[in-house]
């Protein structure tokens, strides 16, 4: 087997399918360029006798047959030509068929990739799946049936919570993610890229943890030339990705796009009367369906508020290229203009604009690594959730206050985090530390809490230790707890 970066977690997973005597049925769902297909293939193509179909977005059931038989001569029935297949109830059959001739004790790995575009409208192939595996596949020992996709809501609805014949018949699952800071790292050092933390952290708000953006990194540059390369020169891998890729995962993608961009716009966040009102939506369950895709594939989260009801909790976007993409690359992207200067995005990083974005994009960066500032806290234990909260001041005597991230716990305690993203060590004036008590004091009058309440620091370098931070602060955690990787 060809090494496999990362993927601990999952590799196990796979570790214990192959080496079953059982019958096995794995799901595998995660956002595309995320790394699916090269995990499965990379793992099982040289474990036994391995089969893989590929869906294409938009082809009909017609022309899925035909690249079906087409598999079929090349990578299962070598010997012979597959037959002229005209429904799935046929393809099934024929594969059936020969794998009845196999010898039991070999290893079948069968791999259905991009499910949701192959089981197309009337086309049956979900049913006749259904079939193979509870008729058949399912009775032979040393069988593996994986099937993946894309669009993760679809997975969820029509394969993980199937209320028909697939019901309860996954063996496994596998929700593969973005990779996590430390992973990265990992991924990074692998491929022989000197990056220190702090330019980990600057790629990292702009590719995210994407699998597939990262193998765009070339060795010998700093992390300036990797995002000028990247995102600002002709022909930028990632210059016009951002409408591919939600193309490609959602049918009525532009609905989802407008969802985004406010979000985009409102980096406070937004509860769901404030996306309807804003994206002039109706509500209902078409409208619900597109937030529950959206959070599925991993692109906004749903933080709840403290100690109010459901509705006041508030939709974040939390995909780093998205929000990148839309504050550095679109108006590139729908003209013809593109930046001669070859150090564009380092003159950027001193602009006034650069200080506003990447303070929110490392905001972004805490919410989705909130597993490692809870453990950098000791907090495992008594952590139950992260919420926000914001206070709107009704007259004049005193100052509205927004709190973007607490960390609630079950302990009679909570952790008040400010982030902040700096590129030196943080020193705090007077005036900070009369700020810092003021947002405390505030939160404790107003939402009538009764719990013990710590300032948190999150920064990339941590503050000087003098006075004004110990009078302000009563802990912090530093650029090595974001890259912990359990």
């Amino acid at each position: 087997m060809k090494k496999i970066c990362g993927r601990e977690k999952e590799l196990k997973i796979l570790q214990k399918i192959l080496y079953s005597e059982n019958p096995e049925f794995l799901a595998v769902y995660g956002r595309r360029r995320i790394g699916k297909t090269y995990l499965i293939d990379r793992f099982f193509q040289d474990k036994g006798i391995y089969f893989h179909f590929t869906g294409v977005k938009g082809a009909s059931t017609k022309e899925h047959l035909k690249l079906f038989s087409f598999a079929l001569e090349s990578r299962l029935v070598i010997d012979e030509k597959a037959p002229n297949i005209k429904t799935w109830i046929e393809g099934f059959n024929f594969l059936r068929k020969k794998i009845s001739k196999i010898d039991k004790n070999k290893k079948i790995i069968i791999f259905f990739d991009e499910l949701p575009w192959i089981d197309t409208p009337k086309s049956g192939f979900l049913k006749f799946l259904e079939h193979f595996w509870n008729d058949f596949f399912s009775r032979r020992p040393n069988s593996i049936l994986i099937v993946c996709g894309s669009s993760a809501f679809w997975m969820i609805e029509k394969i993980i919570h199937n209320k028909g014949g697939l019901h309860n018949r996954l063996t496994a699952t596998i929700h593969l993610e973005a990779f996590n800071l430390g992973e990265t790292e990992k991924f990074l050092n692998f491929k022989n890229i000197e990056l220190n933390k702090k330019q980990i952290i600057d790629l990292y708000m702009v590719t995210g943890g994407v699998a597939q953006y990262l193998t765009y990194v070339e060795r010998g540059q700093s992390v300036a030339q990797i995002i000028q390369n990247l995102c600002f020169k002709k022909n930028a891998p990632l210059m016009k990705e951002y409408h591919e890729l939600f193309a490609s995962l959602f049918d009525e993608h532009s609905e989802h796009l407008v969802i985004i961009e406010a979000l985009a716009n409102k980096r406070s966040g937004l509860t769901q009367s404030e996306i309807l009102k804003i994206t002039k939506k109706s509500s209902g369950g078409s409208f619900s369906k597109i937030l529950e895709e959206l959070k599925e594939a991993g692109f906004i989260d749903f933080i709840p508020a403290f100690n109010k009801k459901k509705k006041n909790g508030k939709f974040f976007l939390v995909d780093e290229y998205s929000f990148f993409y839309l504050i550095w690359l679109k108006d590139f992207s729908n003209s013809n203009f593109q930046p001669l200067m070859e150090d564009y995005w380092l003159v950027m990083q001193g602009t006034a604009k650069y200080a506003v974005w990447s303070g929110f994009a490392f905001e972004t960066l805490c919410r989705t690594h909130l597993s490692q500032i809870i453990k950098a806290l000791n907090l495992q234990v008594v952590a139950i959730n992260a919420v926000n909260w914001s206070y709107i001041s009704k007259n004049n005597k005193d100052r509205g206050i927004q709190i973007d991230l607490i960390i609630d716990r079950r302990d009679g305690c909570m952790n008040i985090c400010e982030i902040k993203f700096h590129n030196k060590e943080l020193t705090f004036s007077f005036e900070d530390v009369k700020k810092i008590k003021y947002r405390r004091e505030n939160f404790r009058e107003v939402s009538k809490t009764k719990k013990v309440l710590f300032n948190t620091l999150i920064s990339i370098y941590g503050a000087k230790n003098n006075s004004n931070f110990q009078e302000a602060f009563d802990n912090q955690v530093f650029i090595d707890d974001l890259f912990n990787t359990f």
